[in-house]
């Protein structure tokens, strides 16, 4: 009897155990069959382990290659399923494990999604309903790496650790996990997700960091661009909701950091190039996708060191050290916010190649507020400070701004004027303050005019070009030069054809020899030394001018030019104007004018010649110099009356101010005879005197080839003066409407010595 129970349980036992050492090798050989029937050229499958008992298989060495030099390869994968799900009609496995997995995946959104060159079957609604569910408890996959290709735009994907738990559908309260971290071009990427994949009105979470990527990699996200560079960094934590029938919703907050960022772009016939050292962006984002999409971004960015250059010119349109917002809003409808923008270190169009200096440079722009809607904005509390203007003119024109015109029509493309929809701009507040420098340089004077001024404070309100007939108020208080100044109020319509406005201004202690050349094209006189005070009353009605002009001139001392400046300036002038002048002068060497001004806005109609001669007519010579001489005792034994050859006025001027060879300081001698001559100038509030700085040819004693000798003698005498007016205004308290600037003088006669004149 028990030989017969051994021999039956050898008969069982016996194809048992063929079958568990024959079916790897079965197995083995069948799934090589079936990868060769999908297209494979060749299917190598190294070993497969079976453990039947605790549901487990194990595949080794996995190689497949396909067709057009696609492969996908696979060190190692194992599955542990579940006996038990099977009585349910249900596939259960607890785990799938990949390792060393190495292919190439693509997706362009028309062929779908191919692996190893193959597509992907859609998974039909009538193949779903023949089969039993099927459902994975963890996938994990490590060590592997693969090719990917999405959006024309490929990605190289190292995965150190993939892991999906909970893709079982029959478990509608179970929601999916996933965690990643691995690298994507060389890009650390850590991501976490936690997805309801089989609930309805489901919500989904999940964070992601983005490390050092490549922003030439996401070129194909941001169209538009022909060329992306420079790394960047992002966090962020995102949620949205899927739900039958409703739109998709989605809400972000993300930081987003770019390292030396540069993108190109092509647009109308221009190339631009937008480069920065970095660029810092911190949103709150919301979506909702459906058959309208609507979406909004709120942050706050900051970015260092922004050019934005044209590539053909190679100029800079604008240069930023640093810029903040710190409140950004986005809309899909085209609406756009920001507030609290700071621009610091702001350069608007430099070209290095010419050598001159750019329109702006460090100046800082301060915005409050700010609205944007697709045809217009509207800005208010606006404030610059800093920073200097550069306005230089050739016979070419504006320089900068005829470099720039081409560009700027470039930029605006093909379409036409009339095509075009005009923008609107809407400013409530504009102060410029804190001293914006403005350098003012004519080249296209004989010789060139360079002057400097300084806006103190510029206060411009209720500027919108869409509105032609509204009023703006403006203020300004500036200084021109070193000690001049400027007043300025009124009323202004900017954007009416027919400009309509209202003006009040007050000039004081501006040096009249800077403008030299524009005297002498307009008067035929060169202005050696003199001072201006004036107060201008104007009104434009429609374009037409009405006002007048007081004018106050102290000190002012006139050279009739030669017969070839004659020629060069003032063809045809009668040279009667320095006479004329002196019979206006008063008792304190000042000649008061009133200038009417008349005509149309672009060809004012007004001659100061004319008021000159006029006003002479009505003037009555008066003994300036008797008077002088005494009001200013008891101080007479500084002063000396002196008769310059070719002039028929005597003048009065006190002892100079002498300099040893080469030097520009005072020393203490001269401290103290300032100290007297301020005294003067105090008591007798009224009287002005001219500083007139004098260097002798000596000073230079062997000068280079390249020097301009003139040039330096004319610097040292400049400073001379410089320095004696700057000791009486800061030191001694004088006006500076008591101090009258020269041109600068080179005495090379025999006994000269370097000095300072001080004429009266």
């Amino acid at each position: 009897m028990k030989k017969w129970l051994y021999l039956l349980f050898g008969l069982i036992a016996f194809p048992l155990l063929v079958g568990i050492l024959i079916a790897p090798l079965w197995l083995k050989s069948v799934m090589e069959h079936q990868v060769l029937q999908t297209g494979a050229q060749s299917a190598v499958i190294g070993r497969v382990r079976l453990d039947w008992f605790q549901g487990r298989m194990s595949l080794h060495d996995i190689h497949l290659a396909y067709p057009g030099n696609h492969a996908l390869k696979l060190d190692q994968l194992k599955i542990h399923f579940s006996w038990n799900a099977l009585r349910n009609k249900r596939i259960l496995i607890h785990e799938v494990s990949l390792s060393g997995l190495g292919t190439d995946v693509s997706y362009t959104g028309e062929s779908g999604l191919t692996v190893a060159g193959q597509t992907l079957p859609e998974k039909s609604e009538e193949s779903a309903a023949s089969v039993w569910p099927v459902g994975i408890e963890t996938i994990t996959i490590k060590r592997s790496h693969a090719s990917v290709f999405l959006l024309k735009q490929g990605y190289d994907l190292e995965i150190s650790s993939l892991g999906l738990k909970g893709l079982v559908p029959w478990r509608t309260l179970q929601k999916t996990h996933l965690e990643y971290s691995g690298t994507i071009n060389r890009a650390d990427v850590r991501l976490q997700a936690e997805l309801p994949l089989y609930q309805n009105g489901q919500d989904y979470t999940a964070t992601a960091e983005i490390n050092d990527l490549s922003m030439a990699d996401i070129k194909a996200f941001v169209p538009g661009f022909e060329s992306v560079s420079g790394r960047g960094d992002l966090q962020a934590s995102i949620s949205w909701r899927v739900e039958n029938g409703q739109p998709l919703t989605m809400t972000q907050k993300a930081k987003y950091r770019l390292r030396q960022p540069e993108f190109s772009l092509r647009k109308g016939t221009q190339s631009l190039i937008f480069a920065a050292e970095s660029l810092s962006f911190s949103s709150d984002e919301s979506y909702e996708i459906g058959k309208k999409t609507r979406w909004q971004i709120k942050g706050g960015a900051e970015i260092k060191d922004l050019a934005i250059k044209t590539v053909d010119q190679d100029m800079l349109l604008l240069g930023l050290h640093s810029a903040q917002i710190g409140s950004l809003r986005l809309e899909s409808e085209g609406k756009a916010g920001m507030e609290d923008l700071s621009l610091v270190g702001l350069s608007l169009l430099r070209q290095d190649a010419d050598q001159l200096e750019p329109l702006l440079e460090r100046g800082t722009l301060l915005v409050g507020k700010a609205e944007f809607v697709h045809d217009g904005m509207a800005l208010d509390d606006i404030k610059i400070t800093d920073g200097a203007f550069h306005l230089t003119r050739t016979d070419k024109g504006w320089q900068r701004l005829v470099h720039a015109e081409p560009i700027l029509r470039g930029l605006e493309g093909s379409t036409s004027k009339k095509d075009r929809q005009p923008y609107w701009i809407a400013m409530n507040h504009i102060v410029v303050q804190d001293g914006l420098q403005i350098v003012f340089n004519d080249k296209t004077s004989t010789p060139p005019v360079q002057l400097n001024g300084r806006i103190k404070r510029l206060s411009l309100d209720r500027v919108n070009n869409s509105e032609a007939e509204s009023f703006s108020r403006f203020e300004l208080d500036g200084k021109i030069q070193q000690y001049g100044a400027l007043h300025a109020a009124g009323d202004i319509q900017p954007f009416n054809p027919n400009l309509t406005a209202t003006l009040h201004a007050r000039i004081s202690a501006v040096d009249l020899p800077v403008f030299s050349p524009y005297i002498a094209a307009a008067m035929g006189v060169r202005v050696r030394s003199g001072q201006l005070n004036a107060n201008m009353d104007l009104a434009v009605r429609q374009g037409k001018l009405d006002g007048n002009s007081d004018l106050i001139l102290q000190q002012l001392k006139l050279d009739e030019l030669s017969e070839v400046q004659k020629q060069q300036y003032a063809q045809g002038a009668e040279f009667s104007l320095s006479r004329a002048l002196d019979v206006l002068r008063d008792k304190n060497n000042r000649i008061k004018l009133t200038i009417p001004i008349s005509g149309d806005i672009h060809a004012p109609d007004f001659s100061m010649r004319d008021a000159i001669n006029q006003a002479a007519l009505k003037a009555s010579k008066m003994g300036v110099m008797k008077y002088l001489t005494q009001s200013l005792q008891p101080y007479g034994s500084l002063i000396t009356v002196v008769q310059f050859a070719g002039k028929q006025l005597a003048k009065i001027r006190l002892k100079p101010v002498e300099f040893l060879s080469g030097q520009t300081d005072l020393d203490e001698g001269s401290s103290d005879y300032l100290g007297k001559v301020a005294a003067i100038l105090q008591e007798k509030p009224k009287v002005a005197i001219s500083l007139c700085g004098y260097a002798i040819p000596s000073e230079i004693e062997a000068p280079g080839k390249d020097v301009d000798v003139r040039t330096v003698l004319e610097k040292l005498a400049r400073k001379r003066a410089e320095n004696i007016r700057d000791y009486l205004v800061r030191k001694l308290n004088v006006k500076v409407t008591q101090l009258v600037s020269c041109l600068p003088e080179i005495d090379s006669s025999e006994n000269a010595v370097p000095r300072v004149e001080l004429y009266l």
